[in-house]
């Protein structure tokens, strides 16, 4: 765990939208690339994950991802807090929205954080 005094305040946030359409024809709107395994046998989501772990506390780690995706995220990543750290975008509206979602979640959460957000 990272010691600077500004990391008791630091939150991330795993940005897990999107349409299955930038990696076609490996990811689909049912498959997005988030939840492929490309390098590892690991997914991009998971290796996110792994990064992050070892600067941030499980209960600090938010994701933000349509209706559709969750029950696959909340599989793939058994450690989420899945009732208060699994964020459900109304509607797609992009990277902006969701990041903005997840700001005020945050805000309600703890007014002092500081967010990182990861794709």
């Amino acid at each position: 765990m990272m010691s600077d005094s500004w990391t008791g305040s630091l939150y991330a946030v795993i940005l897990a939208g999107g349409a299955g359409t930038r990696l076609w024809p490996l990811s689909r709107r049912s498959q997005p690339k988030q939840l492929l395994r490309l390098f590892s046998e690991r997914t991009l989501l998971q290796t996110t994950w792994d990064r992050l772990r070892p600067l941030i506390l499980p209960e600090r780690i938010l994701t933000v991802a349509p209706q559709e995706y969750l029950p696959h995220i909340a599989e793939q990543l058994p450690e989420l807090d899945s009732s208060n750290n699994l964020i459900a975008e109304p509607e797609g509206k992009g990277s902006a929205a969701a990041i903005g979602l997840a700001a005020l979640h945050l805000r309600r959460r703890a007014p002092a954080a500081i967010m990182a957000c990861m794709p």
